[in-house]
């Protein structure tokens, strides 16, 4: 049954091919309504073989709200007070891919039922590892096993689980969403989410998660020069080279062979990526 209950936001720049799986694991694994996904984007428009690449994802990925950022830190805000009508909202960034099949009613569900104001995509009892960081952050303390789900109370946790306010797959009620972000500035992804760590002390405890992450973070390389976070270090991989492989050799990437039903340890994990015809 398709979602009604959730609004996605995404934002991208300069991944047109990261792009493009990212929206095909998840309109593939999910039950998503296309007309609530809002994607603001940026690319570089002196290079020809960008607008090529996004005139692709619009081809491909049609009914989803597609934003040329300008302003990002109104046009942010202007989706969220003005755009997003339903309940529940989430974050994406393109470098994330969804790597189980997601059944989004059932994750707020459990969510309410449960008192949860956080429900995470990405963290699983098998994300015992921290990427930005690269060490060990284990599993947060007294977590409790429900169902095919997990709660924890965040502030037991460590690292990855105790980081509830996060742009990558956390799904939260959209007035709390627009309750933290009115009151703060930004003018990218980043800043918006080192922001939001201003209000880690006013939240409520408790976390929700699948057993296993069903999202995952691929870093494949970086588009931002605000914060340097750790990425691939395969020159392949770079949003140049992808860019030539998407438009001029007409590859994508394989999303089936690339994350569904891989086992991952972190909710940013490098693996090996294969690239099919785009057909």
């Amino acid at each position: 049954m398709i979602n009604e209950n959730l609004n996605i936001i995404i934002c991208s720049k300069n991944r047109p091919m990261q792009l493009y799986a990212l929206l095909e694991s998840l309109t593939t694994y999910t039950n998503i309504d296309p007309k609530n996904v809002f994607i603001v984007f940026k690319v570089d428009e002196s290079n020809e073989d960008y607008i090529t690449a996004m005139n692709v994802v619009f081809d491909k990925f049609q009914n989803i709200n597609y934003l040329k950022e300008t302003i990002f830190e109104s046009q942010i805000k202007n989706i969220l007070n003005s755009m997003c009508t339903k309940k529940y909202t989430m974050f994406m960034m393109d470098d994330q891919l969804i790597k189980d099949k997601i059944d989004f009613n059932e994750c707020i569900q459990f969510a309410e039922t449960n008192n949860a104001f956080c429900f995470s995509l990405r963290l699983g009892l098998n994300t015992t590892q921290c990427y930005p960081v690269n060490c060990e952050q284990g599993l947060p303390k007294d977590f409790i096993e429900k169902d095919n789900c997990i709660l924890w109370d965040y502030t037991k946790g460590k690292l990855d689980w105790n980081y509830p306010i996060s742009l990558d797959t956390h799904i939260m009620s959209t007035n709390l969403w627009r309750q933290m972000i009115n009151h703060i500035g930004f003018n990218n992804p980043n800043t918006l989410e080192a922001n939001l760590q201003l209000f880690m002390n006013n939240l409520p405890l408790l976390c929700a998660a699948y057993k296993e992450s069903k999202s995952v973070n691929i870093p494949m390389n970086k588009v931002q020069s605000v914060f340097n976070n750790r990425f691939s270090n395969d020159s392949d991989l770079s949003e140049s080279n992808l860019l030539i492989k998407f438009v001029k050799e007409s590859l994508k990437i394989d999303v089936q062979a690339t994350v569904y039903g891989k086992q991952t340890n972190a909710a940013h994990t490098e693996l090996p990526i294969v690239l099919v015809e785009r057909v």
